[in-house]
């Protein structure tokens, strides 16, 4: 399944990316997915991407990220392939796609964060230039339990 382009995510492929969700171990919903995309989409300091059409074979979302610590970049916050498609290209596409997007607004760097479970994404990454800057933990507080 060798690509050569990716596009804009639209509405109509919302139910795959449910589908490809799962496959990273985050199940959800078509009608909450849909939900997500309908804010997401409408937001220029966010790219959503897709690669093929239906069916699809992946989905990559970046964002514009501004912390005061540290400079500008632009970070991946899901990146999907599905495994019939995986180590064809899809991937390196997704993230050349988004380059090209971070790249028209200015920013000089990208940022991914991967699950320490996730090994075959820490190879993929390295293998297209991603450097290993730090190991972290991540905690969740649920604000509603929380009261």
């Amino acid at each position: 399944v060798l690509m050569n382009r990716a596009r804009v995510m639209c509405r109509t492929d919302v139910a795959e990316a449910a589908r490809f969700s799962s496959v990273l171990g985050y199940p959800i919903e078509e009608a909450a997915m849909c939900q997500r995309f309908e804010q997401i989409s409408k937001r220029v300091d966010h790219g959503l991407f897709v690669a093929g059409e239906h069916p699809l074979h992946g989905w990559i979302h970046v964002c514009e990220q501004y912390l005061l610590e540290s400079e500008a970049c632009v970070e991946i916050k899901g990146l999907v392939v599905d495994l019939s498609s995986r180590r064809s290209g899809v991937g390196g596409l997704l993230v050349e796609q988004a380059t090209t997007w971070a790249l028209e607004r200015g920013f000089h760097r990208m940022r991914v964060r991967s699950n320490v479970n996730r090994i075959e994404s820490h190879a993929f990454y390295g293998a297209i230039g991603f450097k290993m800057t730090k190991s972290q933990q991540v905690y969740d507080l649920d604000l509603i339990q929380k009261r």
